[in-house]
């Protein structure tokens, strides 16, 4: 990848879970953190559809799901500097709080700084926000509390 100054960093996206042993091997890239640090959509990046939807993230649903939850406006409609100042824009991740996450989520000791982790896993696969059940660390645990099982 050429970066230049001033132009946007490309990463690419993956939703692998988080907090376990291989993480270190998949997620770092010599940088300050190499962990999760939870769902950045709407907070450090935002997806532009083809009909000028804004999302946080294009992985989440729109219209064409019809979910609309997560579309913030429309750059045809408004500025995208407007959208993206807005203070409702975005609440499922800028107004995040531990207590909004569910399940084992809720518990969890990476709680605040993981938020439950990738927003478009947790939605597809329970239709909400605020649990990702396919998380490493959460299989994990689940393993090990099997495991001591007599």
């Amino acid at each position: 990848m050429c970066r230049r100054p001033g132009k946007p960093k490309i990463f690419a996206g993956h939703n692998v879970g988080y907090y376990g042993d291989p993480e270190e091997d998949l997620r770092d890239s010599g940088g300050p953190i190499p962990f999760w640090i939870g769902c950045t959509a709407g907070c450090s990046v935002i997806g532009i559809e083809s009909n000028g939807n804004i999302k946080g993230c294009l992985s989440l649903p729109s219209a064409m799901n019809e979910v609309d939850a997560f579309v913030e406006g429309n750059i045809r409609d408004q500025p995208l500097a407007d959208i993206w100042r807005s203070k409702d824009a975005f609440a499922y991740n800028r107004q995040f709080s531990p207590e909004k996450l569910g399940g084992y989520c809720r518990t969890c000791d990476y709680a605040e700084i993981c938020r439950g982790g990738c927003s478009w896993t947790a939605f597809a696969h329970s239709g909400a926000r605020n649990e990702n059940r396919y998380c490493y660390w959460y299989q994990l645990q689940q393993k090990q509390q099997d495991d001591s099982k007599p």
